[in-house]
C-alpha cells in the first residue's frame, strides 16, 4: 500500500506539465485588475518599468518595518490613541527601533556596494529619506490603525501565503492577530510618499491578499468573519477599505486572477481594455509608450502590413515568451504536488509519505547563528538534525529549499516560512544562507522563537522565479530589432501618446 502511494507521487510529479504549474502573483493580479492590456506587458513581452533608486528605499523600509512590526509596535500600542499622542507615539517606536534602522542603513549600503548594481553611490538623501518614510508610515499606522483598534496578540510580517487551488500567491506584509482568530491585514507603501489610490494597483494588491488572508485562518478564500480590517499604510495616512467587499470587486479579482492564469500558461486570452486605463490615459510615460508600440505593431501584423523580414523576428521573440511564461510554472510544481496530497490523504499522512519519498524534510531543528567572521557571511545558520543517529540525507549545497515553521490549524503552505539557499550539507547539520542580514534577523524572530524543540519545521524544494530577467532581454531584442529594421514604420518615438491615438490602434485590434 505505501509502495502504491509512493507511485502516486511519482505520477503527479510525470503528469504535471509546465503550464499546469502557474500561480499567479497578488502584484501581478493588481495589474490585470487595473488593465490587462498592462499585465500583458509584462507578461509576455517583459516590459519593465520602474525607478531603481526609489526601490532600494522602499524595500530598505519594507525590511525595516518589518523587523520592528514584531515586537516594538505592539510594546508602544495604544488603543484609541488622541491627536495630541500620535507624535509621541511615533518618536518612542523609532528611539527603540534605532539599532533596526541604523543595521538596515548600513546593510543596504554594503550590499549595492558589493553587488555592483550602479556607476554611482547611493543619492546623498538615501539615509533622510528612508528615516522620513519609517516616520510617515508609522505616524499612518498610529493615526488611523491603533486609534480605531486593539492591540493584537501577534503580528507576523513578510508571510508568504500560497493558495493552490485558486493559483494564487502573494507575500503580505504584515497580519495583525487577535483573539478568537480575528486579524487585520496591513500593506506598507514605501515606494513614495502619495497616498493610495482607491481605484489604483495597491488597492486590488490589497484586495488580492485579503482573499490569501482569508485561505490562511478560515480555509476558505470567501470567508469574510473573522477578517476585521485590511489597510494601506502610506506616508502619515492610511486607505482602509470597507468590508466584507462588495460582490462587484470580488468578482473582478476573481475574472482577472483566471485571465492571469490563462496568459501565463500561454493560452494567450484577448485582453479588454477598461474605459479608463490609470496608465495610458494620464499622462505620457514609458509603459504607456511601450503598450501603445505593441498594440499598433499587433495591428499591423493582423493587416499584414509589416516586413517579412522583420515579422520573422517578431514571431521569434514573442513565441519565446510564451514558451518562457509556460515554462515558469516549474518554479510551482512542488507545491503543486504537496497540495495535492494533503488533498487526496489529509495533511498528516501526506507529511509522512512526502518525507518517506525524501521530497520534504522534518527532522532538524534550529540550532544557532553561524558566526558571521569565520565564515565570511553574516546570514547563515545551523540546522541540526533530531534524531543523532539519522545519517542520511538528500540535500545539496546551492540548492533553494523554503523553510516552514507549522502552524496549528494553519494550511501548509500559508504557515510562516522563508526561502533559503544550501550553503553546506552534512550528514547530521545543515547550514543554510538567508542571503541578507535583515532576512536572518527576520526569520530569528519569528521561525526561530521559543525552544526549538517545541515547534516542527518542515524543509521543502523552492524555487527563485527569474521569469522577469528572462522576458527583459527578449523585449530589448524586439525593440532593437524595430528601430534598426522599421524606424519609421511600426512606431515614431517622438511621436505623442494620447488616449485617442492608442484608441484607435486597439480598436482596429479589435475588429
Amino acid at each position: 500500500m505505501q509502495v502504491h502511494k509512493l507511485m502516486d507521487i511519482r505520477r503527479m510529479y510525470k503528469s504535471l506539465l509546465h503550464s499546469q504549474n502557474n500561480i499567479v502573483q497578488s502584484t501581478d493580479l493588481a495589474t490585470a485588475c487595473v488593465c490587462e492590456n498592462l499585465f500583458k506587458l509584462s507578461y509576455p513581452y517583459g516590459v519593465i518599468s520602474g525607478k531603481e533608486d526609489d526601490f532600494v528605499v522602499a524595500d530598505t523600509v519594507h525590511e525595516i518595518m518589518s523587523l520592528i512590526a514584531l515586537k516594538i509596535v505592539p510594546e508602544h500600542w495604544k488603543y484609541g490613541a488622541t491627536k495630541d499622542e500620535i507624535e509621541p507615539i511615533v518618536r518612542s517606536i523609532e528611539l527603540d527601533s534605532e539599532s533596526i534602522i541604523q543595521q538596515a542603513i548600513q546593510k543596504t549600503r554594503d550590499r549595492v556596494q558589493s553587488e555592483g548594481r550602479r556607476n554611482k553611490p547611493l543619492d546623498h538623501n538615501f539615509e533622510y529619506d528612508i528615516r522620513d518614510r519609517v516616520y510617515g508610515i508609522l505616524t499612518g499606522l498610529t493615526r488611523r490603525i491603533m486609534k480605531k483598534f486593539e492591540c493584537p496578540n501577534r503580528v507576523v510580517t513578510e508571510i508568504t501565503i500560497t493558495n493552490v487551488s485558486k493559483f494564487h500567491e502573494g507575500t503580505v506584509d504584515a497580519i495583525f492577530e487577535y483573539q478568537d482568530k480575528q486579524y487585520g491585514l496591513v500593506d506598507w507603501k514605501t515606494y513614495d510618499l502619495n497616498p493610495a489610490n482607491g481605484s489604483g494597483k495597491e488597492k486590488w494588491q490589497l484586495l488580492a491578499n485579503l482573499l490569501l488572508a482569508n485561505y490562511r485562518y478560515a480555509g476558505n478564500e470567501d470567508e469574510w468573519t473573522n477578517c476585521l480590517f485590511g489597510s494601506i499604510i502610506f506616508y502619515e495616512g492610511a486607505f482602509v477599505p470597507r468590508l466584507p467587499l462588495t460582490e462587484k470587486a470580488i468578482l473582478k479579482i476573481k475574472k482577472e486572477r483566471q485571465f492571469a492564469y490563462d496568459m501565463l500558461c500561454g493560452f494567450n486570452p484577448k485582453p479588454e481594455r477598461p474605459d479608463f486605463c490609470a496608465v495610458c490615459d494620464i499622462a505620457k510615460t514609458k509603459t504607456a509608450e511601450e503598450c501603445y508600440r505593441y498594440h499598433q505593431e499587433s495591428y499591423l501584423a493582423k493587416i499584414g502590413q509589416i516586413p517579412a523580414d522583420y515579422d520573422r523576428v517578431r514571431r521569434f521573440t514573442l513565441a519565446t515568451r510564451y514558451k518562457i511564461c509556460r515554462e515558469r510554472g516549474e518554479t510551482y510544481r512542488h507545491k503543486f504536488v504537496i497540495s495535492q496530497m494533503i488533498q487526496e490523504y489529509g495533511e498528516q499522512e501526506a507529511l509522512n509519505l512526502l518525507e518517506y519519498a525524501k521530497i520534504i524534510h522534518r527532522n532538524y531543528r534550529f540550532e544557532k547563528v553561524v558566526d558571521g567572521i569565520e565564515n565570511n557571511s553574516e546570514s547563515l545558520v545551523y540546522l541540526v538534525k533530531k534524531d543523532s543517529a539519522d545519517k542520511q540525507f538528500y540535500l545539496e549545497p546551492r540548492k533553494i529549499v523554503r523553510i516552514i515553521r507549522k502552524e496549528d490549524n494553519i494550511p501548509l503552505l500559508a504557515c510562516v516560512s522563508k526561502s533559503v539557499s544550501i550553503h553546506d550539507a552534512k550528514p547530521h547539520i545543515l547550514t543554510v544562507d538567508f542571503r541578507r542580514y535583515t532576512a536572518l534577523q527576520h526569520s530569528i524572530e519569528q521561525l526561530f522563537y521559543g525552544d526549538p524543540n517545541s515547534y516542527e519545521l518542515i524543509v521543502i524544494p523552492d524555487e527563485i522565479n527569474l521569469t522577469r530577467r528572462m522576458l527583459y532581454p527578449l523585449h530589448k531584442l524586439h525593440r532593437l530589432a524595430a528601430d534598426i529594421m522599421v524606424p519609421d514604420f511600426v512606431f515614431d518615438n517622438n511621436s505623442v501618446t494620447s488616449p485617442s491615438s492608442i484608441n484607435g490602434v486597439m480598436n482596429g485590434v479589435r475588429s
